[in-house]
């Protein structure tokens, strides 16, 4: 990389001076979910209990599930397919009852799919106020009972919203249950944990193996996405980190002044920055769904523009005339990739941030324990599951040489939350969840699907750390080339018109969950 950091810090006072006006734009990250967009679910509720582990405790809380019938003939005992909705609202799922794997499954099989909201997300709640000491029943084996509970009593149940279940024909159904992401962790625990309830189960990207430190979750992406794209990436971040090493205030303003986000901390300012990387695992198949962020980042950091042709026509010039000599040379793609990166951020999150700080000025009376998917994931997160993702290791050469982000994203930077948020002082409880089989899950009726560059692929059972897996039968192992995050969940109306790529992973497990429930046990 031919560029010094003087040479730079003169750059940066030159490309203050060419900043465009920033214009705001939705972010995917705050879209509006309406539930009248799937008029034939009505939500049904089912009387969980708070404490699974205590018999004296007595209370309970409105359990939300969704139940798609239609497809079931009247037949006794038909398969029961359970869509676990995992760490958000579950009207968020609801489009898989139509077009997505459980329906096609559902369809091939005349049996019923259902959606289970998650304890503590969406609007089962069993308290009004997210407290240190109310979140204290959100644990990985509470919320497993969970759907253990409901499982066992569903035929007991009065569905006053799917009026064609004869629920007295169900209490030798066989349940087979699905999940992406941490939901198919769930889906392959509970078939691991309680086979007695579960006949079958799908676990995509289920993110089986838990990590406190989970740094790979940018070098997968360093690994998978467009070269040209990561390597000017990376490149701009080193000169972050080397303008952020310097001793003086006035260059690391420019430089934050250049993104939009003058004011941040150096940790603060690096852990905003990593913003476009995020939306990585929300690309899709379907581009009705796909997240676009990221490519949208990447086509503007090769894209061409004003910055661009000053580097390709006068890349020797001294930029501001009092900088000193050694300042004149040649800046070439890395300053380039850091403008473009600035531009995206200052577009696409300063802009957001700044209008969010106005509606915080605005808010007096903001409630920090107040119900919310973030702040229940969180919990989960420093109580048992990890995944702070940051700079890898310097023992991990290659990953640190060609880093996305910046090396102050430090495992101590990126779970600083847990204890200013929720009061926790200890490390995650990691060793909770791998107990329950790690990177060895398995069990017979038990598929696993991930996706090739999938940024939480190395949490799965598909792991470069992970022994390799026979697909069979029994036990699918799938792998979808290019795929990103649990791509068999969604699918089409028509699963014939379905692109090549993912109808034959839906073809598949059409085939091998009617191969289990033709099985005799």
């Amino acid at each position: 990389m031919r560029i010094t950091v003087v040479g730079f810090i003169c750059f940066l006072g030159f490309s203050l001076a060419i900043q465009y006006t920033p214009r705001t734009l939705r972010s995917h990250l705050n879209l509006d979910i309406d539930i009248t967009t799937f008029p034939a679910y009505t939500a049904n509720h089912f009387h969980n209990r708070v404490d699974h582990y205590n018999e004296s405790d007595t209370r309970d809380f409105p359990q939300r599930y969704w139940v798609n019938s239609r497809h079931y003939d009247g037949a006794p005992n038909p398969p029961i397919f359970l869509l676990e909705a995992g760490e958000t609202d579950g009207v968020t799922r609801l489009d898989a009852l139509d077009r997505g794997i459980v329906n096609h499954l559902a369809q091939a099989t005349n049996g019923i799919a259902i959606v289970l909201e998650h304890r503590y997300y969406g609007d089962s709640l069993p308290f009004k106020i997210f407290t240190q000491d109310t979140l204290r029943y959100l644990t990985y084996n509470q919320s497993l009972e969970d759907s253990v509970k409901f499982a066992r009593d569903f035929h007991t149940l009065d569905h006053p919203h799917s009026a064609s279940l004869n629920t007295a024909q169900l209490n030798h159904s066989r349940w087979i249950v699905y999940g992406g992401s941490y939901a198919g962790a769930r889906a392959a625990h509970l078939r691991t944990l309680h086979p007695d309830v579960f006949f079958g189960g799908i676990g995509s990207s289920a993110v089986v193996h838990a990590e406190d430190d989970y740094w790979r979750y940018f070098d997968m992406i360093r690994l998978h996405q467009d070269g040209g794209c990561v390597n000017a990436l990376s490149q701009a971040v080193q000169l972050i980190d080397a303008v952020l090493d310097l001793p003086l205030a006035l260059p690391k303003h420019a430089l934050k002044r250049l993104f939009g986000l003058s004011g941040l901390s150096d940790e603060d300012f690096v852990d905003t920055i990593t913003y476009p990387l995020a939306f990585v695992q929300g690309e899709n198949w379907d581009e009705e769904v796909s997240a676009h962020e990221f490519q949208s980042f990447c086509n503007a950091t090769a894209g061409d523009g004003l910055v661009k042709r000053l580097l390709t026509f006068t890349p020797n010039f001294t930029l501001i005339p009092t900088c000193p000599p050694s300042a004149s040379l040649p800046l070439g793609h890395a300053a380039y990739a850091l403008v473009q990166y600035a531009r995206w951020i200052d577009k696409h999150v300063a802009t957001q941030l700044r209008a969010a700080q106005v509606r915080d000025r605005d808010a007096t009376n903001a409630d920090a324990s107040a119900p919310s998917s973030m702040r229940a994931w969180g919990y989960q997160v420093c109580t048992q599951w990890g995944y702070f993702q940051g700079a890898p290791p310097l023992t991990a050469r290659e990953a640190y040489a060609h880093r996305l982000v910046s090396k102050r994203l430090t495992l101590e930077q990126t779970s600083s939350y847990c204890l200013r948020d929720y009061n926790i002082t200890h490390r995650p409880h990691i060793e909770e969840v791998n107990s329950l089989g790690d990177f060895q899950t398995h069990a017979h009726r038990l598929a696993f699907i991930d996706g090739s560059a999938d940024p939480w692929r190395e949490a799965t059972a598909h792991s470069s750390r992970a022994a390799d897996r026979l697909d069979s039968i029994g036990e699918p192992s799938i792998v979808i080339p290019k795929g990103t995050h649990h791509w068999d969940e969604n699918g089409w109306l028509d699963r014939t018109q379905e692109p090549p790529l993912i109808r034959n992973v839906h073809d598949y497990a059409v085939s091998f969950v009617s191969s289990w429930l033709e099985e005799r046990v």
